[in-house]
């Protein structure tokens, strides 16, 4: 299940800014669901979590690990470009970023509801990860119309496909800009949320890894050959 807002619930305000680390021990203990887990570095300051999406038994697993990291931000895709403040319980706007209607429309904020719940409990706030619609929609459609005046296409399921291929590129950058400011900003462990397909473009392509950051992938989908 997911948490519903209204539309009074998202005020815009600026991000406030402002390292304990995760043993190898720790998640080894956490994972009796024999979780693929990667570590990098010794010093584990970031634990990337590639979830299935709306699944009550993963979700139930990320909440336990939570209760173990304790960390001070828990990013999360589904917020897109919005912060949920546990102080106020509503929804922020992040500075510098790009929001349109589809943005504002309550039905397209999803956030698990006991991550809601834990995150009101132990005062964290829940960093949206993801592009904006109005992100999205800036960067795909000015590409797509290029290419349909270019090559006169009308074929509606090219075009989706082609927003869909064209965006994750972008997305797994939005993730890991939005990870490397909370790292650098918190003295606590950070969680980030995201769906396998944007933690295994991530952990695969070695972004992180050629910085020099020690962290932790967990891959939450079992079954290999459904990727």
């Amino acid at each position: 299940m997911v948490a519903e807002f209204k539309r009074e619930d998202f005020v815009e305000t600026e991000v406030q800014t402002h390292r304990e680390f995760v043993t190898e021990e720790q998640l080894n203990q956490w994972n009796s669901e024999g979780y693929d887990i990667e570590m990098y570095g010794k010093d584990i300051s970031l634990v990337i979590i590639g979830e299935g999406h709306n699944n009550d038994e993963e979700q139930k697993k990320q909440i336990e690990l939570i209760r173990i990291v304790k960390p001070e931000y828990v990013l999360h895709e589904f917020l897109r470009g919005w912060i949920y403040n546990p102080e106020t319980k509503k929804l922020e706007k992040q500075g510098g970023r790009i929001f349109n209607q589809d943005d504002n429309d309550p039905y397209n904020i999803n956030i698990p509801l006991e991550l809601l719940a834990i995150a009101n409990e132990a005062g964290f706030k829940i960093i949206g990860c993801d592009l904006t619609g109005g992100e999205f929609a800036e960067n795909q459609y000015t590409k797509l119309s290029s290419r349909e005046k270019k090559f006169n296409i009308d074929d509606w399921e090219y075009k989706i496909a082609f927003i869909k291929r064209e965006s994750w590129p972008l997305r797994d950058k939005q993730m890991i800009k939005t990870i490397l400011e909370y790292r650098d900003k918190s003295s606590k462990p950070i969680v980030s949320i995201m769906g396998y397909h944007h933690g295994d473009n991530i952990n695969n392509q070695k972004i992180l890894q050629k910085r020099g950051f020690s962290y932790a992938y967990i891959d939450q989908k079992k079954d290999k050959e459904e990727k």
